[in-house]
């Protein structure tokens, strides 16, 4: 793939897929070579679970030269259930969502190019209580260690999650603006705008206190943010 990349300088390299996702499970030939024709020369794949782990190294085994992959846990897991509509429902990770996660990826260090996808997401329709919050910390600072241990970079998530927050809220208050009249609307939207920055930063000083407490340089994160 080197010499490759030294003849055609121009290309694309896609830092985060989930290529295992079933929705690909008929095309995954088509949509990769696809992406070959638009010069996509890349593409890191990264897990959200243990049950992923397997896939996510087979997609490696047959397409090689193309997928590196990443394998972790993250913060939001699928209970294994389905709303009326057909949807996943999903809870916040555990403790117990992680046993055999350290085992298997030491196991696959040879193949594995980081740890992901992990993170923190305290969205409250996912993480619901306090204990939620230690959980999904503990989980994430057993991650972070694991990637020092082994040099390993992390693919993390945490203020994409922020943002969508205040994307959905702002929509929510806009909503409710349009009901009571415009005089109200720009008060509105400006305390929108402070109330998600509070947010945002609290989700930082909880990354950055993941990190600390696993003793790893914010350096290991990738959010240019932190």
């Amino acid at each position: 793939m080197v010499e490759d990349l030294n003849r055609n300088p121009r290309f694309c390299i896609d830092v985060h897929t989930h290529l295992t996702d079933g929705i690909f499970q008929l095309t995954i030939n088509d949509v990769i070579e696809r992406a070959r024709a638009s010069n996509v020369k890349a593409a890191i794949v990264v897990s959200e679970s243990i049950s992923d782990f397997e896939p996510v190294l087979n997609l490696c085994n047959a397409y090689p030269t193309f997928i590196l992959p990443c394998l972790g846990i993250h913060p939001i897991q699928s209970t294994g259930s389905k709303d009326e509509r057909g949807i996943d429902i999903k809870r916040s990770v555990n403790l117990k969502d992680y046993e055999g996660v350290e085992k298997f990826i030491e196991k696959s260090l040879e193949t594995i190019g980081g740890i992901g996808e992990i993170g923190l997401d305290f969205t409250p329709r996912f993480c619901k209580s306090n204990d939620d919050k230690e959980q999904q910390k503990s989980v994430f600072s057993k991650q972070v260690q694991l990637a020092q241990k082994h040099d390993l970079p992390i693919r993390s998530t945490v203020l994409a999650h922020a943002k969508t927050e205040k994307h959905a809220r702002a929509k929510r208050k806009n909503c409710t603006d349009e009901e009571q009249g415009p005089s109200k609307k720009q008060k509105t939207i400006d305390l929108t705008k402070t109330v998600s920055s509070e947010e945002r930063n609290n989700i930082c000083k909880e990354l950055v206190s993941a990190f600390a407490a696993a003793n790893t340089p914010l350096s290991k994160v990738d959010h240019p943010a932190l």
